[in-house]
């Protein structure tokens, strides 16, 4: 939709090792993830994204909810899921975006806790229209969930 997603896909795809997941889900271990299909996608094909709520697991395992738009916190977190992970907002990429950015989102970066769900939205590893970044930094986030003798996962 952006730069041939279609061919994108298909060498993800048969790449091999990696789970593209486009309103899909994958149980892995103790963990339900839930991959969204991107908002923007929809709206260049005109094509609705599956509701969370068709795609969620077992209460027993931990949802993860991946979606790169931060604009569905209440969506996830009323369908059961314990983290959200998002990334669109790019920390704002150029500064004042940041200030537009928390506007338009609850969550517009870093860690949060958006009802009983942990939010995740990092500033991304890439840039997005001009190649350049200022007043914010590339990321990779490591996440660690643990489970405890209880059953209840803690990030």
């Amino acid at each position: 939709y952006m730069d041939n997603d279609q061919k994108a896909e298909r060498i993800i795809r048969t790449t091999g090792g990696i789970a593209l997941l486009r309103d899909e889900t994958k149980e892995a271990g103790h963990l339900h993830i839930i991959g969204r299909d991107d908002l923007s996608r929809t709206r260049a094909y005109d094509t609705p994204r599956r509701d969370i709520k068709d795609m969620s697991g077992p209460d027993s395992l931990f949802t993860v909810v991946v979606d790169h738009q931060p604009g569905a916190l209440d969506e996830a977190e009323d369908n059961g899921a314990d983290l959200i992970l998002c990334g669109h907002t790019h920390g704002g990429q150029i500064w004042p975006m940041n200030i537009v950015t928390g506007l338009m989102y609850d969550i517009d970066y870093g860690f949060g806790c958006y009802g009983g769900m942990s939010a995740i939205v990092t500033s991304g590893f890439g840039t997005w229209g001009p190649r350049m970044r200022i007043g914010t930094q590339s990321e990779i986030v490591i996440i660690d969930i643990i489970g405890t003798a209880e059953g209840e996962d803690r990030i």
